[in-house]
């Protein structure tokens, strides 16, 4: 087994990695309700399930759709749409719109705006007297799915609603895709911003025990409050929709922060410019103020690139996100516990399982996708 002062160390690492990784999700997720990502992805996917703006916007108008909105009645095919549409709100939706004042099962009348029109596709016209354009590639893939369907209504419902999910699997990869490349770009900026160098950091976790210590016991703190749900990874609107999660805001805090207040203080005690750049400066004024300036130049480009190999580590490690870093904190916390000095009392409801709220993390671009 490894040595308690090694595993303490990896414990240690993986925490930092769990901390920053919550603080990337949550920058991630800010930006993404600021800029309305999750309706903005939803309504270009719409889009290009029905093929021009104008059937988009009536469908995104209808009142099964419209009230799902955060601001019901604002939802005019622009920003305020709803972050999520159902399979079958949108197919009752698409279908009362071709059936006009018919109930929503006349195949007939559906049949009549499928075949109608010329090679730049047909119209409906709608129970407020409106007329819209419906593309003939809309029109050709809902006539393939009406003939599948065998003139059964409810068959016919259930292949829009396929047709539908299928077209949401590709936007979910988009959105995913897109929080990859934030987080990539976010984990970065924290990285540099916060100094956070893994190199560093596990140095001075290996050299300093005291802070060993504290470091363990705020890990196993983190791991029994996420087990037993009393702190969890994230939280989510839809069960039904992980990738819509949004991680959990500690209020307890004062702010709105990922982290609790030991959490925080102690990320302020092994991060910093000031710490890094202090030891810098002993270690040039140890060389004198000789005229060796190559000593001096081999300091620094030795510094600049141990940092830059740090966080580059840091960087990757934090993109893996939250839910991986836990599941790894968990599993060493549970090696330590085996493994623990004689005289060292087990923690109290120390390890478990992951719990199914940090299993199912938005974060993961990949998502999104960040």
């Amino acid at each position: 087994m490894l040595g308690l002062p090694t595993l303490d160390v990896a414990i240690g690492i993986a925490f930092f990695y769990l901390i920053f990784s919550l603080i990337c999700t949550t920058a991630n997720e800010a930006i993404a309700r600021w800029l309305k990502k999750r309706p903005a992805t939803l309504k270009d996917a719409i889009h290009q399930l029905l093929g021009n703006a104008e059937l988009e916007n009536a469908v995104l108008n209808h009142p099964l759709i419209c009230n799902l909105s955060p601001k019901p009645g604002k939802a005019k095919g622009g920003s305020e749409v709803p972050s999520y549409i159902p399979a079958s709100t949108f197919a009752t939706a698409l279908l009362d719109l071709f059936t006009g004042k018919e109930p929503v099962t006349d195949l007939e009348v559906v049949r009549n705006v499928l075949t109608t029109g010329d090679a730049s596709g047909g119209s409906i016209s709608t129970q407020d007297g409106r007329s819209i354009r419906v593309p003939r590639s809309t029109q050709i893939a809902l006539k393939t799915l009406f003939d599948r369907a065998g003139n059964n209504s409810d068959r016919f419902h259930a292949e829009i609603e396929s047709w539908y999910n299928a077209t949401m699997d590709r936007a979910e990869g988009w959105y995913k895709r897109y929080v990859q490349r934030q987080t990539y770009i976010l984990a970065a900026a924290i990285v540099l911003w916060a100094d956070f160098d893994t190199l560093q950091v596990g140095r001075r976790l290996w050299t300093d025990s005291a802070l060993r210590t504290v470091v363990v016991e705020q890990a196993r703190q983190r791991v029994n409050l996420t087990n037993s749900g009393q702190l969890p990874l994230a939280t989510y609107e839809n069960p039904e929709k992980p990738e819509e999660g949004k991680p959990v805001q500690v209020e307890h805090t004062g702010a709105n922060s990922p982290l609790t207040e030991g959490e925080q203080a102690l990320v302020g005690s092994v991060t910093g410019w000031e710490r890094d750049l202090g030891e810098l400066r002993n270690e040039l004024a140890a060389v004198g103020n000789t005229a060796d300036g190559k000593s001096k130049s081999s300091i620094y480009a030795v510094w600049v690139l141990m940092h830059i190999f740090g966080w580059t580590i840091s960087l990757l490690a934090i993109s893996l996100g939250a839910p991986f870093w836990f599941d790894v904190l968990n599993r060493f916390m549970n090696l330590r516990n085996a493994g623990r000095a004689p005289d060292e009392p087990r923690a109290k409801n120390a390890g478990g399982s992951l719990a199914p709220a940090a299993a199912k993390n938005p974060a993961s671009p990949a998502t999104a996708e960040a």
